[in-house]
């Protein structure tokens, strides 16, 4: 059997820089309007409008945009600057006015969200421009903000706000409910400084433009920070080898990033991050785990203008430029507005015949998150990711190695799935019954099923989700014994399934209510046990107090095997 695949290059994005084309260079021009010094637009995808945020007029025009193609073929943009098709707000400190608006956003049912930095609050609009909700105060306790920078809405519906003088980001519901405060001052991953711009992917998954620390950092849905890329930290090394010096002074401050001043960051098409740094007067495209795909330089463009907010509209990106013109101009509002085409994706080679055994070994190389779009594709492929997974081959499941021992000593221990096995072999029964010739390695759940978990996770682990493991055994019994007469127990290949779903929990690749015996699709499912706490705190609803004596309790019973076993090496 063999498939039929192609290669595939990748996106070409010089197509952004060679045929990037200025939409408008006097935007604004001779008006008493002018834009926030970072962000301030934003697209709105149902009334085909760009959103501009005007802090001297405290309001936000709407703009009609209209796309065509010229005499060459290549797309290009038309904004009509002249006479704005409608305006929220205006200046005030009451329902539905300003005092500086810095940004916008505009999610699925054409409802606008417009941050307000001095009056440190959100307020929201409906698409006819009726106010709905309003929330937030200065302070910085939950809810209150100081200095909102930029503010975007979650696939959840939720709004995600940068509160960059508290350095942190808020996640709060339509109507001004706190669903998670995500970071602090610092330097560390999860931390920020005056961060000043977000974006958020089809996922959930937030991208931060850490503006003190000069970095992007990527956190997960959850508020979980996963990972960060634009600068490097240690001492300080010699002037002429720091060309980007951050302003900072922690003990491992800043001493060379990728950026000069980011300023604004967005999603593209493809889910690529795109930073608009407007100290190097480029736009940076990464992947979303912080790969440099493309640098846009665009000469003609940015040559003696920094770009200061970057917005898709359509299937185009769309920077804002504030001009700099001579002091001895009296006009210093003018605005120039570029748009890039949409890169082209580059195919390499013809279709050509690949072995079976090649395409899996290939697959080898996925994730688990890459395979979950992998088995999406078809039934066989599929089968592949299925199997490959079964064998702990997809990262963060791996087959991991055996015990190893030097001198009757564990010099290591097993990992991966060698360490399932082996807990399964060290902790199972093995029946032999003479009379009906039968012989079968099983485990049942005190005996073995719990004593092998504790080997794996710890006696906390066991502890804390006794009830969720009972679940999970009873579960698997039922569906491999075929008497209901017959003890509970379960096989190896049931045992190493159970294991598998616990670490697939523990990777947050799956959740405990996705399991097999709580989901939804199981025909006889069963409900989600409570799972007890794990540190010691006040009971709260529902929730089992862990008692402090048992984490000294479990060193105890080790320290008396430990004993144990060297009488026995001394027998």
């Amino acid at each position: 059997m063999e498939l039929k695949v192609t290669l595939i290059c990748g996106r070409d994005y010089s197509v952004l820089e060679q045929h990037g084309t200025v939409v408008n260079t006097n935007l604004f021009a001779g008006q008493d309007s002018r834009l926030p010094s970072r962000r301030g637009i934003c697209w709105n995808p149902l009334t085909r409008c760009l959103l501009v945020c005007d802090i001297d007029k405290s309001c936000v025009h709407a703009y009609a945009v209209s796309f065509g193609r010229d005499d060459t073929g290549k797309m290009k943009m038309l904004l009509n600057h002249n006479n704005p098709v409608g305006t929220i707000g205006s200046h005030g400190s009451g329902p539905g006015q300003f005092n500086y608006p810095v940004a916008a956003a505009v999610n699925l049912r054409g409802e606008v969200a417009v941050a307000d930095g001095k009056s440190s609050r959100v307020q929201i609009f409906s698409g006819s421009g009726e106010l709905e909700h309003s929330f937030g105060r200065p302070g910085s306790a939950r809810g209150e903000f100081k200095g909102i920078s930029d503010v975007k809405f979650t696939p959840r519906g939720h709004l995600a706000i940068v509160d960059s003088g508290n350095h942190r980001i808020q996640a709060v519901s339509a109507t001004g409910n706190v669903v998670q405060v995500i970071g602090q001052h610092g330097w560390k991953l999860g931390q920020f400084v005056n961060p000043c711009a977000l974006t958020v992917n089809g996922k959930g998954e937030y991208f931060v433009c850490d503006e003190g620390n000069k970095r992007i950092q990527r956190l997960s849905d959850r508020g979980r920070p996963l990972l960060e890329w634009g600068s490097r930290r240690g001492p300080i090394p010699e002037p002429e080898m720091t060309p980007f010096l951050a302003t900072n002074d922690e003990r491992q401050p800043v001493i060379y990033s990728v950026f000069d001043a980011p300023c604004d960051v967005e999603t593209g098409l493809h889910g690529e991050i795109i930073v608009c740094d407007a100290g190097r007067r480029e736009l940076l495209v990464f992947s979303d785990v912080g790969i440099c795909l493309h640098v846009v330089s665009a000469p003609q463009i940015f040559q003696t203008n920094s770009p200061t907010a970057i917005a898709i509209c359509s299937n185009m990106l769309v920077t804002m430029t504030k001009i700099k013109l001579d002091d001895q101009t009296g006009d210093n509002n003018n605005y120039m507005l570029a748009a890039f085409p949409p890169e082209k994706r580059v195919r390499v080679g013809r279709f050509e015949t690949m072995p079976v055994h090649c395409a899996v070994d290939i697959a080898c190389y996925l994730t688990y998150s890459d395979a979950l779009y992998v088995r999406l594709v078809s039934r066989y492929f599929h089968q592949i990711c299925r199997h490959l997974r079964n064998q702990w081959k997809l990262f963060p499941l791996t087959p991991g190695h055996s015990t190893i021992t030097k001198y009757n000593r564990v010099v290591s221990p097993a990992t991966g799935l060698i360490a399932v096995e082996e807990a399964f072999q060290k902790w199972g029964l093995r029946i032999y019954k003479p009379s009906n010739r039968i012989r079968k390695h099983v485990m049942d759940f005190h005996g073995g099923f719990c004593r092998a978990l504790s080997t794996l996770y710890g006696s906390i682990f066991c502890y804390q989700y006794e009830d969720l493991l009972l679940a999970f055994f009873r579960f698997f019994t039922s569906s491999t014994s075929e008497s209901s007469h017959e003890k509970e127990e379960i096989d190896r290949a049931a045992f190493i399934e159970i294991v598998t779903q616990i670490e697939e929990v523990h990777a947050e690749v799956r959740t405990w209510e996705q399991c097999t015996p709580f989901s939804l699709c199981t025909a006889n499912a069963v409900a989600l046990p409570r799972i007890k706490f794990v540190e010691y705190q006040a009971v709260t609803s529902g929730e089992v107090p862990l008692p402090k004596s048992l984490q000294q309790i479990e060193n105890a019973q080790q320290h008396q095997l430990k004993k144990l076993l060297q009488k026995f090496v001394t027998l």
